[in-house]
């Protein structure tokens, strides 16, 4: 188990920084498939998402505060084609995680997805509206991998009950240009592990697949 517990922890390059030491996940791009869409034409944010074909696509974020009550379901099983951008415009695109300690983005059992340019926020919330992980990122139970994910340019602030950013045996992840900020007493910055120690569910899959994991971390 790898837990990196200051509150703040910052990425810059294709590097993560926090206690004195540097992560590097390994992955190559993938080039963005399918169409690209406007989160404001659409009901909810989830819909949005939703309404991407299996050849994946994006959907953009316009700026402004976006509250997000149930946690963002993008455990696809079938996945998203080529690949899934989710795109803000930067720190005026605010996704309020008001979630009662559920994930604000659930991505158990997702490969090759992006989220750019945007706020996760769980500041100023209710002790029992603050979620409980930024982004869940684990294998499904009937699934023999979850992996490459990209993040890039994201800020997560507030009180995340156990992390930021919580991964189990998920593969390949890379995080560039990343700050994340937790104010929560007992909460982690990032949990990298094949453990679920913290008794994380996904809240549409369940059970989380655990002890198996061929994730490459470099220490520098």
């Amino acid at each position: 188990i790898m837990k990196i517990s200051r509150r703040t922890a910052i990425g810059t390059g294709a590097m993560l920084a926090a206690s004195g030491c540097f992560l590097r996940a390994h992955a190559e791009g993938r080039s963005l498939e399918g169409r690209s869409i406007v989160a404001k034409d659409f009901p909810s944010l989830q819909a949005a998402i939703d309404s991407l074909s299996s050849t994946g696509g994006e959907v953009v974020i316009p700026p402004g505060s976006h509250t997000i009550e149930h946690p963002l379901n993008l455990t696809r099983k079938s996945g998203y084609g080529g690949a899934l951008t989710l795109s803000g415009a930067g720190a005026s695109t605010v996704l309020v995680g008001r979630t009662k300690g559920q994930p604000v983005i659930d991505l158990t059992g997702s490969s090759h997805v992006s989220i750019r340019d945007l706020v996760i926020d769980a500041e100023n919330l209710n002790a029992g509206d603050q979620p409980g992980v930024g982004l869940l990122l684990a294998r499904r139970m009937d699934a023999g991998s979850a992996q490459e994910h990209r993040f890039d340019n994201l800020i997560f602030r507030g009180h995340f009950k156990t992390a930021c950013v919580y991964c189990i045996t998920s593969e390949l992840n890379r995080f560039t240009r990343c700050i994340f900020i937790n104010k929560a007493p007992r909460g982690h910055c990032f949990v990298f592990s094949s453990e679920n120690f913290a008794g994380v569910q996904s809240p549409y899959l369940g059970k989380i697949k655990e002890n198996h994991s061929n994730t490459e971390l470099r220490i520098e």
